[in-house]
């Protein structure tokens, strides 16, 4: 996905948190059984929907697995990649939308750590901000341990 150029190597790639992911998996296991508990309650007694509850239930299952596939896709695709030369910004908004921004990492004028929450401080999980010499700022959220990836992006730029 990254074409690196000649002498770079990558020394850091900060991703979303495992815990972001098991947040999406959990709301999607507890919408899973809800076909399961309509027909087990068969409070309606509705004839339509019990001669068709199979392909109803199946229907609605493939549709949650396809949820659960693009939002694993957008977590897991976002990251932030650090090399010996640039700082690459990748952010999957939505299944055929991505946006990659990179920058030279002699630019890096600072970098901001927002964890906000007691979980996020729990599982060690924030905000990364990269303030640039420019007007824009690049920032990746739910990244696991980002004090550790703040360190590492900053020594790098003072390197250069």
């Amino acid at each position: 996905m990254i074409s690196l150029k000649e002498h770079e190597v990558i020394v850091v790639v900060a991703r979303k948190h495992w815990m972001v992911m098991a947040s999406v998996a959990t709301g999607i296991t507890l919408l899973f059984f809800v076909p399961v508990i309509i027909f087990w309650l068969d409070s309606a007694n509705i004839a339509v929907l019990k001669k068709y509850s199979i392909f109803l239930s199946s229907l609605y299952w493939l549709v949650l697995l396809i949820i659960f596939y693009i939002e694993f896709l957008r977590i897991w695709l976002d990251a932030l990649v650090v090399t010996s030369s640039r700082v690459i910004v990748i952010e999957q908004h939505s299944l055929f939308h991505r946006e990659v921004s990179e920058f030279g990492v002699e630019r890096v004028q600072d970098v901001s750590v927002e964890t906000i929450g007691i979980v996020a401080s729990f599982f060690n999980f924030g905000t990364i901000t990269v303030h640039t010499a420019g007007e824009t700022n690049f920032v990746i959220s739910q990244v696991a341990n980002p004090m550790e990836v703040k360190d590492r992006v900053l020594a790098i730029a003072r390197k250069k």
